[in-house]
């Protein structure tokens, strides 16, 4: 087995390539768990973001409603 370094070919032990691949696997499943937790966390934030917003609008609207009705009732 050989690993390239710069432009030269070294010769590299099987167990030594074996480790070093095994240790990219461990290293990219980490980073993939590590930006699916993130996702999760955004995704949570952006949903409680958008329920207060849809609350909001809702409490605004139910909070107009009074004054409406005191409109056609003057009219």
């Amino acid at each position: 087995m050989y690993k390239l370094v710069g432009t030269v070919l070294v010769k590299q032990e099987l167990a030594e390539a074996k480790a070093n691949v095994k240790k990219r696997i461990e290293y990219i499943s980490a980073e993939l768990k590590r930006m699916d937790r993130a996702l999760k966390a955004l995704d949570e934030k952006q949903n409680s973001k958008k329920e207060s917003f849809c609350f909001q609008v809702y409490d605004e609207a139910q909070g107009d409603l009074p004054a409406r009705a005191m409109a056609r009732v003057m009219d």
